[in-house]
């Protein structure tokens, strides 16, 4: 396999269809987001009295009170949840089945890549909880006869239990992480059923090893590459703005403040937007790897 000649071929796509940057934010395969943290100067003073305030709150009568909100905001975040994860999936065969397009100098854009990925939702959410449920499987054979073990004083045959399992279960995982991305394509491209393709994607790895690893490899390299040039990026952007803040905060604190919100909101964006990217390149490269393998 031509390596380098697939990352360049899988970057031209990317850079040149940037619709495929959305489905990249929402399939999540280059990482999420960290939450934000806020400081309070009275924080010193109220922990003097946080655990009186505990034991006096009310836990029933603060529920009863506000019964309706908690339980809408609950519905809210669930919803939400929900709304996300459905569009994860869409994204994950819509980057798919775009990708493969373009390859092949077809037309795709973001209705198509859409529709794509809305016909393979059922499947594809089948095949994740077919891998779901090998993963768990694989733990409990792990954690119940440890557990037996243990109840039955047998701290020994638990010791070397937990330590075998341990390996087969570690090895087992990198080999469900290795198939994963090909079920999906096999589901995507080659229109195979859900449970097909997890046999056909353990075929797949075992015949075409070496190329699949060593291309999980290089996208790790590229991953750490790209990681670390964001960081650069990041540590540059804040030292630059870090400078005007401070300026602005020696001349007016709300114009300061202000300016922060704004760049924060302006990194954050920005970090979403290099994300989706850098998953729809992921995705992209899987893909082109796939169509060349399966070939063979």
């Amino acid at each position: 396999m031509d390596y380098l000649g697939l990352l360049k071929k899988a970057f031209h796509l990317t850079l040149k269809n940037r619709f495929l940057w959305i489905f990249g934010i929402f399939a999540g395969v280059g990482g999420g987001l960290g939450s934000a943290t806020s400081y309070s100067p009275d924080f010193k003073a109220d922990k003097t009295n946080l655990g009186g305030k505990i034991s006096s709150f009310d836990c029933l009568a603060f529920f009863n009170q506000h019964a309706m909100l908690i339980l809408s905001l609950l519905l809210g975040f669930l919803l939400l949840a929900i709304v996300f994860f459905v569009l994860e999936v869409i994204s994950q065969a819509a980057l798919i089945g775009a990708a493969d397009k373009l390859s092949k100098q077809e037309k795709a854009n973001f209705a198509i890549g859409f529709k794509i990925g809305v016909k393979n939702f059922w499947r594809l959410w089948g095949v994740m909880i077919i891998y779901c449920l090998l993963i768990s499987a694989s733990l409990l054979v792990l954690i119940i006869p440890a557990t037996v073990f243990v109840l039955s004083h047998l701290y020994v045959l638990a010791v070397i239990w937990g330590i075998l399992t341990l390996f087969l279960n570690i090895a087992f995982l990198i080999l469900i992480g290795l198939m994963v991305p090909y079920s999906y394509r096999m589901i995507v491209l080659s229109d195979i059923a859900v449970f097909a393709s997890v046999r056909e994607a353990l075929h797949f790895v075992k015949k075409n090893l070496l190329e699949v690893v060593l291309t999980y490899l290089i996208l790790w390299g590229t991953g750490l590459a790209f990681g670390a040039g964001i960081v650069l990026g990041f540590l540059l952007v804040i030292s630059l703005f870090g400078a005007i803040g401070y300026g602005l905060w020696l001349a007016s604190a709300p114009a300061a403040i202000a300016y922060g919100i704004l760049v924060g909101a302006g990194v954050v964006a920005l970090m979403v937007v290099l994300g989706g990217a850098y998953a729809a390149f992921y995705s992209t490269v899987l893909t082109l790897t796939y169509n060349q393998l399966k070939h063979r």
